[in-house]
């Protein structure tokens, strides 16, 4: 029967489910927005490796990202936006299946570095380039053209290169050099960056950089954009030039043909001149 007004609502027996739905003032559980990728810290020993070993300051490291999962081979670096939206936390969740900008990638199996196992990532270097107080090698066109060229230089073949910045930690001479990771740097002219990693072999310059990249960029080096202005000019005016000179030979052509056919003309006339003064002929008798 139901309750007399004024009377409190039956007590539910014990196991009774309740109304479906959350209960007034029950807080909503948040988690992370996206689990796919998680955020390294200044005090991780990989943040800890890389602030050492490139000199890279901690507000780069603090923004650097890794797949969550085994893949965790390479860092991403984020805009603030984007990292602070990726550690967000949600009454929902998304999936990432890919972002940043790839600044480091671990060495794989055949080039384990000692000192540090992450590479330099070659489309990160002009982000990160300016970045870095360690681990660049300034070099001149000549012997760029040939690491690009040949995918390796040995450093005993290339004298004269300062190599400070590939020294080991308090060494203080270019014999104790650290293998690992290494960005190349054009000397001078157009802004060339190559991703490459030192080896022990010979003490030798490894490259990291694409095979058709590396094609581009020792395109752009042996034939500059002012070499192209150059051969354009000299293209332009040795095509007005061999344009005049056909002309003139043209005319000249034109010329003498011409001439040569007001002589023939003349000649033509000369010769019906005489025949013209001859007298008729008599005709035969009929």
């Amino acid at each position: 029967a139901a309750p007399a007004p004024g009377d409190a609502p039956p007590a539910a027996a014990p196991g009774d489910a309740g109304p479906k739905g959350k209960g007034k003032g029950q807080k909503t559980k948040h988690k992370k927005l996206c689990a796919d990728f998680a955020a390294i810290t200044p005090t991780d020993p990989d943040a800890v490796n890389l602030m050492r070993f490139y000199g890279v300051p901690e507000t780069l490291v603090g923004r650097l990202m890794k797949r969550a999962d085994s893949r965790g081979d390479k860092l991403f670096l984020l805009s603030e936006e984007a990292w602070a939206l990726l550690r967000a936390k949600s009454s929902t969740t998304v999936r990432a299946v890919y972002t940043g900008l790839r600044i480091f990638a671990k060495f794989d199996g055949a080039h384990v570095a000692e000192s540090c196992e992450w590479r330099l990532a070659h489309e990160g270097l002009p982000t990160i380039y300016p970045l870095l107080t360690r681990r660049v090698l300034q070099v001149p066109k000549d012997l760029m053209i040939k690491l690009v060229d040949e995918r390796h230089l040995s450093l005993d073949d290339a004298p004269g290169l300062d190599l400070t910045g590939l020294r080991k930690p308090g060494a203080t001479s270019d014999a104790d050099l650290e293998i690992g990771g290494v960005c190349c740097h054009l000397q001078s002219g157009p802004h060339v960056l190559v991703a490459c990693m030192l080896t022990k072999h010979k003490r030798t310059l490894q490259i990291y950089t694409d095979k058709a990249e590396c094609e581009a960029i020792k395109a752009s080096l042996e034939y500059t954009v002012l070499e192209r202005i150059k051969a354009s000019a000299d293209d332009a005016a040795e095509d007005a030039g061999d344009g005049k000179g056909t002309d003139a030979a043209a005319d000249a052509d034109g010329g003498a043909a011409e001439g040569a056919g007001a002589g023939k003309g003349t000649d033509a006339a000369a010769d019906d001149g005489p025949a013209a003064d001859k007298p008729d002929e008599a005709m035969p008798p009929a």
